[in-house]
């Protein structure tokens, strides 16, 4: 089931997380929904990176908030597990 549910969240993030465009070019609603999805932050880490300069504060703040991301939704996902004991 959750394959199912994978174009519905992954087709909106690329579509407003900077990847095709800048981002400051979109709506200011797209560009605030922009800002509550990982994959922005994600392709900001990954910009800052590409640019060859020095890893920042903002490079370390972006892939925390993915990490971040990541754990939340591990621990979500074994939460609604069910339990079988024999």
């Amino acid at each position: 089931q959750a394959v199912q549910f994978m174009p519905a969240l992954v087709i909106p993030q690329l579509l407003v997380c900077g990847l095709f465009g800048n981002r400051s070019t979109l709506p200011r609603v797209l560009e605030l929904v922009g800002d509550v999805l990982p994959l922005t932050y994600a392709v900001d880490a990954m910009h800052l990176l590409l640019g060859g300069t020095e890893l920042t504060g903002a490079f370390w703040r972006d892939i925390a908030v993915v990490a971040g991301f990541i754990v939340a939704i591990l621990v979500l996902g074994a939460a609604t597990l069910r339990r079988r004991t024999p």
